[in-house]
């Protein structure tokens, strides 16, 4: 398998972008909205980890803008039913972070805001991985924010941004930029969220 891939960012697509390296290969990979988002301003000498699915007809590579990302996904694929897609669609609509708190806090409904993710699958998630992350270094970088997020308040804000025409994915990355506190109204989140678009 490669392990990562290093050149420039040569096109970004939703889903996917295709890094170019020095000797002119142009890699196709599938990547999430989290690491769109980390590419998408630093598009040079960028280093993207990988992995790659082979099936019968086809061989795609998927890659992760941080190991700690790449790690998630692994822990995501040795979830019954669970395949590269959803595990990609779950790493779009939360952070690494957010995943990991949502699966120790029995979150299903932060689970569930990923594309092709329901109750049951989400279930299964976190029966499979709740007590599975201790051999992450990085599970130290979650932060109280993390393991304490307002679901609701976030579950409406997303259904608030996907009523006025944002994709599901795209508003889930916005509204879990935002630190909720319980200071914090649904009307500010979403006026917070609209800033954040317009930036």
């Amino acid at each position: 398998m490669f392990d990562y891939i290093k050149g420039d960012v040569a096109d970004i697509r939703e889903g996917y972008l295709t890094i170019e390296n020095k000797s002119g290969v142009g890699f196709l990979l599938n990547v999430s909205e989290n690491t769109t988002t980390d590419l998408i301003n630093d598009r040079e000498d960028v280093k993207v980890y990988t992995y790659m699915v082979v099936r019968e007809n086809d061989v795609s590579l998927f890659g992760f803008s941080t190991l700690f990302e790449r790690e998630i996904f692994f822990k995501l694929l040795t979830v019954p039913k669970i395949g590269p897609k959803i595990a990609l669609s779950l790493l779009s609509a939360l952070s690494p972070n957010m995943i990991v708190a949502a699966i120790m806090n029995k979150d299903y409904k932060s689970l569930c805001t990923a594309n092709g993710v329901g109750k049951k699958a989400a279930e299964q998630i976190v029966v499979t991985l709740q007590d599975k992350f201790g051999d992450l270094p990085e599970i130290e970088e979650i932060t109280i924010s993390d393991m304490n997020v307002s679901s609701d308040l976030k579950d409406e804000a997303i259904l608030g941004l996907t009523s006025l025409g944002f994709d599901r994915a795209y508003a889930a990355k916005i509204v879990r930029e935002i630190s909720v506190d319980d200071d914090l109204t649904i009307e500010d989140i979403l006026s917070l969220a609209l800033q954040k678009v317009n930036e």
